[in-house]
């Protein structure tokens, strides 16, 4: 699950984003945006399932609670900052 999170998934939705701009920046039709940013929100919604439906519950299962304190307060840290995680968020 990991693996298809960082290597397919990131990707192709750091691809549909970059897309999606270069649309708008051209001034593509309504209904190509539409259809670009419909697919970009299915893949957001499918990425987010499985971090919520497998990922996390795993993980609060194998990490300590020190560990998810940690990760935690990380997150915190970027979410102030107004940066996102690097190929793993």
């Amino acid at each position: 699950t990991l693996h298809e999170l960082n290597q397919v998934e990131h990707p192709a939705i750091h691809s549909s984003i970059g897309e999606l701009q270069r649309l708008t920046e051209s001034g593509a039709p309504a209904e190509v945006l539409r259809r670009t940013g419909a697919n970009l929100i299915a893949m957001l919604d499918s990425h987010f399932g499985k971090e919520e439906e497998i990922l996390f519950p795993i993980a609060r299962e194998v990490l300590s609670r020190q560990v998810l304190a940690e990760v935690g307060r990380r997150m915190d840290e970027l979410d102030r900052r107004g940066t996102a995680p690097q190929g793993g968020g």
